[in-house]
């Protein structure tokens, strides 16, 4: 059976309350997320399926590099998501580039895939990346005259290269890396326990993005709590963090 994937454009900000996202482009998919823009509230950066580092600014290029994550099935009957990924905008506006991997549990059978996407068209997965937990990726979005943008994948624990070159007129208000839980169908998925993972190699036009513990977004479940998935602080190069399934943050990285 197959899952509806509903990708959210608009990041909805609210001081002292969650917002509902706005879906605004559907499609059917076997092992499927849904990218939705975060949910701010007062008490530092929380959202309802985003945990990691958001900067806003004016960015040009983005790059991170992270391992596939692995996920074990619960149960016959189970399912979870979890998806990881850099981009530019989604924070402020109704735009948003990215790319990715999903570490997905679709009834009790695991699901690794790579991916990419520019709101509002629907995700592409990238059938002749395969991807397997363990692997070491690397990605980078950079924008190229006028209004070109390349995405780009690389697995380097096992050679493959991906890149796309498309238009996005998205202004690259802000940059990201995000562990997510999508929004399927019409409810947010249960997240996928993945452990933790570490996002090194961070950079935003062509620098070190300097992370700012204020910077950090928790994953919270419906209402608010508790705590879901916790990014650390930064490293002590402010080029790297760790996300960790669960309430307790987790120690940065030391590189």
């Amino acid at each position: 059976m197959s899952h509806r994937r509903v990708r959210l454009g608009t990041a909805a900000l609210s001081v002292g309350a969650l917002l509902v996202p706005v879906a605004v482009a559907v499609t059917p998919a076997r092992a499927t997320s849904a990218t939705s823009a975060p949910m701010i509230r007062a008490s530092g950066q929380r959202s309802d399926n985003w945990s990691g580092y958001a900067l806003t600014g004016s960015y040009s290029r983005v790059t991170g590099a992270w391992t596939v994550p692995k996920v074990d099935p619960a149960g016959p009957a189970v399912t979870t998501y979890a998806s990881t990924w850099i981009g530019l905008d989604g924070m402020a506006n109704r735009n948003l580039i990215q790319t990715g991997t999903e570490s997905d549990v679709v009834d009790g059978v695991v699901h690794y895939d790579a991916w990419w996407e520019i709101l509002p068209a629907p995700e592409r997965m990238i059938p002749k990346m395969t991807v397997s937990p363990g692997d070491r990726m690397a990605a980078s979005i950079t924008r190229g005259s006028g209004r070109r943008w390349t995405m780009s994948l690389t697995d380097i624990t096992t050679g493959a290269l991906f890149a796309v070159t498309r238009t996005y007129r998205g202004a690259g208000a802000s940059a990201e890396w995000i562990v997510e839980r999508p929004q399927v169908g019409r409810s947010l998925a249960t997240l996928s326990n993945f452990g933790t993972t570490v996002f090194t190699g961070l950079t935003t036009n062509g620098t070190t993005p300097g992370l700012t513990p204020a910077e950090a977004i928790s994953m919270v479940g419906t209402g608010g709590s508790p705590v879901i998935s916790a990014p650390s602080a930064p490293s002590p190069l402010r080029d790297a963090f760790t996300v960790a399934y669960g309430p307790s943050a987790p120690p940065p990285p030391t590189g």
